[in-house]
Protein backbone atom coordinates (compact mmCIF):
# COMPACT_ATOMS: atom_id res chain seq x y z
CA UNK A 1 0.00 0.00 0.00
CA UNK A 2 1.50 3.48 -1.07
CA UNK A 3 1.89 6.02 1.78
CA UNK A 4 -1.18 7.83 2.65
CA UNK A 5 -1.81 10.96 5.09
CA UNK A 6 -4.53 9.87 6.96
CA UNK A 7 -5.91 12.13 10.09
CA UNK A 8 -9.63 11.91 12.19
CA UNK A 9 -11.45 14.30 14.03
CA UNK A 10 -10.40 14.03 17.96
CA UNK A 11 -12.33 15.61 19.84
CA UNK A 12 -16.22 14.42 21.01
CA UNK A 13 -17.90 17.44 20.24
CA UNK A 14 -16.37 17.68 15.99
CA UNK A 15 -16.95 14.13 15.81
CA UNK A 16 -20.98 14.31 16.75
CA UNK A 17 -20.90 16.66 14.28
CA UNK A 18 -20.26 14.05 11.33
CA UNK A 19 -22.31 11.24 10.02
CA UNK A 20 -19.24 9.27 8.88
CA UNK A 21 -15.64 9.77 8.41
CA UNK A 22 -14.28 11.30 5.27
CA UNK A 23 -12.31 8.80 2.73
CA UNK A 24 -8.28 8.15 3.88
CA UNK A 25 -7.74 10.75 1.24
CA UNK A 26 -8.61 13.38 2.89
CA UNK A 27 -6.66 15.38 6.06
CA UNK A 28 -7.97 15.23 9.44
CA UNK A 29 -6.90 16.23 12.89
CA UNK A 30 -5.77 13.99 15.48
CA UNK A 31 -5.19 15.37 19.26
CA UNK A 32 -2.04 14.37 21.21
CA UNK A 33 -3.07 13.39 25.34
CA UNK A 34 -1.58 12.24 28.09
CA UNK A 35 -0.79 8.44 29.17
CA UNK A 36 -0.69 9.27 32.36
CA UNK A 37 -2.63 12.10 34.40
CA UNK A 38 -3.11 11.45 37.94
CA UNK A 39 -4.30 12.55 40.93
CA UNK A 40 -2.34 12.60 44.29
CA UNK A 41 -5.31 11.98 46.88
CA UNK A 42 -5.31 12.29 50.78
CA UNK A 43 -4.73 9.46 52.51
CA UNK A 44 -6.10 10.32 56.02
CA UNK A 45 -7.84 12.96 57.37
CA UNK A 46 -6.34 15.92 58.73
CA UNK A 47 -4.70 19.08 57.91
CA UNK A 48 -2.42 20.23 55.24
CA UNK A 49 1.00 21.26 56.71
CA UNK A 50 3.10 21.38 54.09
CA UNK A 51 2.84 21.33 49.88
CA UNK A 52 6.24 21.01 48.53
CA UNK A 53 5.92 21.84 45.12
CA UNK A 54 4.22 24.81 43.30
CA UNK A 55 2.23 25.02 39.55
CA UNK A 56 4.65 23.49 36.58
CA UNK A 57 7.17 21.49 38.79
CA UNK A 58 8.48 18.87 37.56
CA UNK A 59 8.93 15.76 39.57
CA UNK A 60 9.71 12.07 40.07
CA UNK A 61 8.36 8.98 41.41
CA UNK A 62 8.51 8.91 44.80
CA UNK A 63 9.02 12.32 45.11
CA UNK A 64 7.35 14.09 48.38
CA UNK A 65 4.98 16.77 46.96
CA UNK A 66 2.54 17.60 50.26
CA UNK A 67 2.12 16.45 53.88
CA UNK A 68 -0.67 16.16 56.21
CA UNK A 69 -0.84 16.51 59.98
CA UNK A 70 1.04 13.79 61.99
CA UNK A 71 1.74 15.11 65.38
CA UNK A 72 -0.03 12.29 66.85
CA UNK A 73 1.64 9.47 64.94
CA UNK A 74 5.20 11.08 65.34
CA UNK A 75 4.19 11.27 69.81
CA UNK A 76 3.06 7.52 68.97
CA UNK A 77 6.30 6.42 67.41
CA UNK A 78 8.00 8.91 70.26
CA UNK A 79 6.19 6.16 73.06
CA UNK A 80 7.05 2.99 71.43
CA UNK A 81 11.17 3.94 70.75
CA UNK A 82 10.91 4.76 74.50
CA UNK A 83 9.09 1.27 75.24
CA UNK A 84 11.25 -0.41 72.79
CA UNK A 85 14.23 1.25 74.69
CA UNK A 86 13.23 0.09 78.06
CA UNK A 87 12.29 -2.98 77.16
CA UNK A 88 16.14 -3.53 75.72
CA UNK A 89 17.30 -2.19 78.92
CA UNK A 90 15.35 -4.72 80.57
CA UNK A 91 16.84 -7.56 78.56
CA UNK A 92 20.47 -6.23 78.93
CA UNK A 93 19.95 -5.74 83.12
CA UNK A 94 18.02 -10.20 83.22
CA UNK A 95 21.05 -11.48 81.32
CA UNK A 96 23.17 -10.10 83.76
CA UNK A 97 21.21 -11.02 86.40
CA UNK A 98 20.90 -14.70 84.92
CA UNK A 99 25.18 -14.84 84.55
CA UNK A 100 25.05 -13.69 87.76
CA UNK A 101 22.76 -16.58 89.25
CA UNK A 102 24.63 -19.11 86.93
CA UNK A 103 27.34 -19.01 89.04
CA UNK A 104 26.20 -18.65 92.46
CA UNK A 105 24.62 -21.52 91.74
CA UNK A 106 27.88 -23.32 90.97
CA UNK A 107 29.44 -21.68 93.64
CA UNK A 108 26.52 -23.14 95.85
CA UNK A 109 26.08 -26.46 94.31
CA UNK A 110 29.96 -27.07 95.11
CA UNK A 111 29.41 -26.27 98.75
CA UNK A 112 26.69 -28.39 98.79
CA UNK A 113 28.30 -31.27 97.28
CA UNK A 114 31.69 -31.08 99.50
CA UNK A 115 29.27 -30.88 102.70
CA UNK A 116 27.79 -33.98 101.83
CA UNK A 117 30.74 -35.93 100.70
CA UNK A 118 32.42 -34.62 103.80
CA UNK A 119 29.49 -35.90 105.83
CA UNK A 120 30.29 -39.45 103.93
CA UNK A 121 33.51 -39.81 104.94
CA UNK A 122 33.50 -37.64 108.51
CA UNK A 123 29.68 -38.23 109.90
CA UNK A 124 29.00 -35.28 111.27
CA UNK A 125 31.76 -32.79 109.87
CA UNK A 126 28.62 -30.33 108.62
CA UNK A 127 25.62 -30.23 110.93
CA UNK A 128 21.82 -31.69 109.52
CA UNK A 129 21.35 -27.90 109.40
CA UNK A 130 24.73 -26.16 107.61
CA UNK A 131 23.96 -29.09 104.60
CA UNK A 132 20.04 -27.56 104.69
CA UNK A 133 21.56 -23.80 104.42
CA UNK A 134 23.80 -25.05 101.53
CA UNK A 135 21.09 -26.77 99.92
CA UNK A 136 18.67 -24.14 100.19
CA UNK A 137 21.19 -21.90 98.92
CA UNK A 138 22.01 -23.62 95.81
CA UNK A 139 18.42 -24.10 95.38
CA UNK A 140 17.70 -20.39 95.64
CA UNK A 141 20.55 -19.27 93.25
CA UNK A 142 18.61 -22.44 90.84
CA UNK A 143 15.11 -20.63 90.95
CA UNK A 144 17.09 -16.82 89.99
CA UNK A 145 18.52 -18.48 87.01
CA UNK A 146 14.81 -19.56 86.28
CA UNK A 147 13.59 -16.15 87.42
CA UNK A 148 15.98 -14.48 84.98
CA UNK A 149 15.09 -16.47 82.37
CA UNK A 150 11.69 -15.34 82.50
CA UNK A 151 12.23 -11.79 82.95
CA UNK A 152 14.24 -11.97 79.95
CA UNK A 153 11.33 -13.77 77.71
CA UNK A 154 8.68 -11.03 79.00
CA UNK A 155 11.37 -7.92 78.03
CA UNK A 156 12.15 -9.78 74.45
CA UNK A 157 8.31 -9.69 74.07
CA UNK A 158 7.49 -6.15 75.32
CA UNK A 159 10.78 -5.19 73.12
CA UNK A 160 8.81 -6.98 69.61
CA UNK A 161 5.27 -5.38 70.85
CA UNK A 162 7.41 -2.20 71.02
CA UNK A 163 8.97 -2.61 67.85
CA UNK A 164 5.54 -3.40 66.35
CA UNK A 165 4.14 -0.11 67.70
CA UNK A 166 7.30 2.00 66.30
CA UNK A 167 7.22 0.45 62.43
CA UNK A 168 3.30 0.85 62.78
CA UNK A 169 3.81 4.49 63.79
CA UNK A 170 6.37 5.30 60.91
CA UNK A 171 3.55 3.67 58.77
CA UNK A 172 1.10 6.46 59.87
CA UNK A 173 3.48 8.96 59.10
CA UNK A 174 4.56 7.75 55.91
CA UNK A 175 0.69 7.54 54.99
CA UNK A 176 1.24 11.28 55.34
CA UNK A 177 3.26 12.42 53.06
CA UNK A 178 2.44 12.44 49.58
CA UNK A 179 4.08 11.49 46.69
CA UNK A 180 4.44 11.55 43.14
CA UNK A 181 3.72 8.04 41.48
CA UNK A 182 4.56 9.43 37.95
CA UNK A 183 7.69 11.79 36.75
CA UNK A 184 5.88 14.10 35.88
CA UNK A 185 4.42 17.86 35.82
CA UNK A 186 2.44 19.42 38.71
CA UNK A 187 -0.84 20.41 36.35
CA UNK A 188 -2.95 21.86 39.07
CA UNK A 189 -2.40 22.17 43.37
CA UNK A 190 -6.35 22.20 44.36
CA UNK A 191 -6.02 22.83 47.98
CA UNK A 192 -3.70 25.36 50.19
CA UNK A 193 -1.27 24.86 53.12
CA UNK A 194 -3.42 24.37 56.38
CA UNK A 195 -6.86 23.42 54.36
CA UNK A 196 -8.30 20.05 55.97
CA UNK A 197 -8.33 17.21 53.70
CA UNK A 198 -10.42 13.95 53.76
CA UNK A 199 -9.01 10.46 52.48
CA UNK A 200 -9.90 10.47 48.59
CA UNK A 201 -9.66 14.31 48.18
CA UNK A 202 -7.83 15.05 45.52
CA UNK A 203 -4.93 17.46 46.88
CA UNK A 204 -3.07 17.74 43.21
CA UNK A 205 -2.89 16.39 39.32
CA UNK A 206 0.32 15.44 38.40
CA UNK A 207 0.62 15.01 34.15
CA UNK A 208 2.83 12.59 33.09
CA UNK A 209 5.34 14.62 30.06
CA UNK A 210 7.85 12.29 29.02
CA UNK A 211 5.78 10.52 26.70
CA UNK A 212 2.30 10.73 24.96
CA UNK A 213 -0.14 9.30 22.65
CA UNK A 214 -1.74 10.09 19.92
CA UNK A 215 -5.36 9.21 19.78
CA UNK A 216 -7.73 9.14 16.24
CA UNK A 217 -9.51 6.89 14.26
CA UNK A 218 -8.92 5.00 11.03
CA UNK A 219 -12.50 4.37 8.64
CA UNK A 220 -12.83 0.47 8.56
CA UNK A 221 -13.50 1.28 4.28
CA UNK A 222 -10.06 2.00 4.11
CA UNK A 223 -8.32 -0.29 6.20
CA UNK A 224 -8.75 -3.80 7.97
CA UNK A 225 -6.98 -3.57 11.55
CA UNK A 226 -4.50 -6.07 10.27
CA UNK A 227 -3.67 -2.81 7.92
CA UNK A 228 -3.15 -1.05 10.69
CA UNK A 229 -2.07 -3.20 13.97
CA UNK A 230 1.80 -2.28 14.64
CA UNK A 231 1.73 -0.23 11.38
CA UNK A 232 5.06 2.37 11.54
CA UNK A 233 3.95 5.93 11.12
CA UNK A 234 5.13 9.40 11.20
CA UNK A 235 3.87 11.64 13.20
CA UNK A 236 3.63 15.25 12.85
CA UNK A 237 2.63 17.30 15.91
CA UNK A 238 1.25 21.19 15.29
CA UNK A 239 3.01 23.12 17.79
CA UNK A 240 1.82 25.99 19.68
CA UNK A 241 1.85 29.36 18.27
CA UNK A 242 4.50 29.95 15.61
CA UNK A 243 6.63 27.16 16.00
CA UNK A 244 5.10 25.16 13.53
CA UNK A 245 5.29 21.39 13.46
CA UNK A 246 7.67 19.30 14.69
CA UNK A 247 8.10 15.51 13.34
CA UNK A 248 8.77 12.05 15.15
CA UNK A 249 8.71 8.79 13.94
CA UNK A 250 6.92 6.06 15.62
CA UNK A 251 4.38 2.51 15.67
CA UNK A 252 0.68 2.22 16.27
CA UNK A 253 0.55 0.75 19.70
CA UNK A 254 -3.30 -0.38 19.81
CA UNK A 255 -6.26 -0.64 17.53
CA UNK A 256 -9.28 -1.14 19.15
CA UNK A 257 -10.93 -4.62 18.23
CA UNK A 258 -14.43 -3.00 17.85
CA UNK A 259 -15.49 -0.76 15.02
CA UNK A 260 -17.22 2.39 16.79
CA UNK A 261 -20.33 3.55 15.63
CA UNK A 262 -18.64 6.11 12.94
CA UNK A 263 -17.97 3.26 11.29
CA UNK A 264 -14.02 3.46 12.47
CA UNK A 265 -10.98 1.62 14.29
CA UNK A 266 -9.83 3.56 16.97
CA UNK A 267 -5.97 3.82 18.15
CA UNK A 268 -3.02 5.27 19.53
CA UNK A 269 0.34 6.06 18.58
CA UNK A 270 3.04 6.76 21.42
CA UNK A 271 5.52 9.28 20.98
CA UNK A 272 8.28 9.93 22.75
CA UNK A 273 8.67 13.76 24.00
CA UNK A 274 11.24 15.98 23.99
CA UNK A 275 12.80 19.00 25.71
CA UNK A 276 13.70 22.19 24.12
CA UNK A 277 14.82 25.47 26.10
CA UNK A 278 13.73 23.42 29.48
CA UNK A 279 10.14 22.75 28.58
CA UNK A 280 8.30 19.84 26.79
CA UNK A 281 7.95 20.14 23.24
CA UNK A 282 4.79 18.53 23.14
CA UNK A 283 1.82 19.38 25.09
CA UNK A 284 -1.24 17.11 25.81
CA UNK A 285 -4.26 18.68 23.90
CA UNK A 286 -2.20 19.49 20.60
CA UNK A 287 -2.74 18.31 17.44
CA UNK A 288 -0.85 16.18 14.94
CA UNK A 289 -1.91 14.45 12.05
CA UNK A 290 -0.43 10.96 11.17
CA UNK A 291 1.36 9.23 7.71
CA UNK A 292 0.92 5.73 7.71
CA UNK A 293 4.27 3.92 6.02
Amino acid sequence: MNPILATAVVSASLLGQTSELPRSNTAYVFEVRAIEELDVPGTEAGVLTEIAVTEGDEVTVGQLVAKTDATDAELAKKGALNSYNAAKNSIDESRISREAADKAAGVSLAEYDKAREANAEVPGAFSDTEVKRLKLQWERAVLQIQLAESQTAVATYQAKSSESEFRRAEAQIERRELKSEVNGVVDKIHFDKGEWVMPQDKVMTIVRMDRLRVHGRFNSQDYSRSDLHRRPVEVVVTLAGSDGVARVNGQIGYVSPKIDHLSAWQFWVEIENKKENGLWLFSPGMMATVELK
